[in-house]
């Protein structure tokens, strides 16, 4: 009998400390969860604090936050760029009133009826639609090519 009462003995300990340990894990997952919150709330406060710091003090930072404010604002530039080049791509204009996309053929807005300005391509670039062609063989070139791909001609 006390074979029995052994081994009931140590299936009740061994039983009691797995669930000691569930209860444990459980909890330190509960609130390593609460951690991984805080966590994220500061880095979210943080990046309030940078933006608030930049919208005020951008163009006048001191070091070393000039570097960092001079990189957000070439970023900002880049993406309003790419921007630019989607619409091209799309061959449409931004609405400025609405903030629609309007064919570039359009002087006034679908969405609102607002006039649209056509923007002027940049300097290199030409406009949606106008293919450039080589003086030599006549062939199409491609958007900043120096040379031509079909005869080799040195493009001005």
């Amino acid at each position: 009998m006390a074979l029995f009462d052994d081994i009931k003995k140590k299936v009740s300990d061994t039983t009691q400390g797995a669930v000691k340990a569930t209860r444990e894990l459980a909890e330190t997952t509960r609130l390593n969860s609460q951690i991984s919150e805080e966590q994220r709330r500061i880095s979210n406060l943080y990046s309030q604090v940078g933006k608030l710091y930049f919208d005020k003090y951008g163009a006048g930072a001191e070091p070393p936050f000039n570097e960092l404010c001079a990189a957000i604002t070439a970023s900002n530039e880049r993406i309003e760029k790419l921007k630019l080049d989607i619409q091209l791509v799309k061959g449409v204009k931004c609405c400025p009133s609405c903030g629609a996309d309007v064919p570039v053929s359009s002087s006034f807005c679908g969405k609102c009826g607002a006039a649209v300005e056509t923007p002027q391509p940049q300097q290199g670039e030409r406009p949606a639609g106008e293919i450039k062609r080589c003086e030599k063989c006549g062939a199409e070139l491609e958007s900043g090519a120096m040379f031509c791909g079909s005869c080799g001609q040195q493009i001005e």
